[in-house]
């Protein structure tokens, strides 16, 4: 009885550990991805710029975010019209 208690608590404690420490989208279930600032695993809110709904917004992080002259961006197309996405700073710079 002893050894099926520890086999539960060693089993519950590696599906636990799955949900945390991740470093890529690899390393969480197929209906989430890693946040990196937190390295957690989290629900897919927007992987492009296409699923904000409005136009005005921008996938960024896993978020959708408005599109302002020096946001945060991963690429050009979370910029305003002129700017262009810093990949050293992550921001939209002219």
């Amino acid at each position: 009885m002893r050894l099926l208690v520890l086999f539960t608590a060693l089993l519950l404690a590696a599906c636990s550990s799955s949900d945390s420490g991740c470093k890529d989208d690899y390393d969480c279930d197929g209906t989430m991805v890693c946040n990196l600032a937190t390295h957690t695993c989290e629900v897919v809110r927007c992987t492009h710029h296409s699923d904000c709904l409005d136009p005005k917004l921008a996938c960024v992080d896993n978020a959708c975010v408005d599109r302002v002259p020096g946001g945060k961006c991963r690429d050009d197309g979370a910029c305003v019209t002129g700017e262009h996405c810093n990949l050293t700073t992550f921001v939209c710079t002219p």
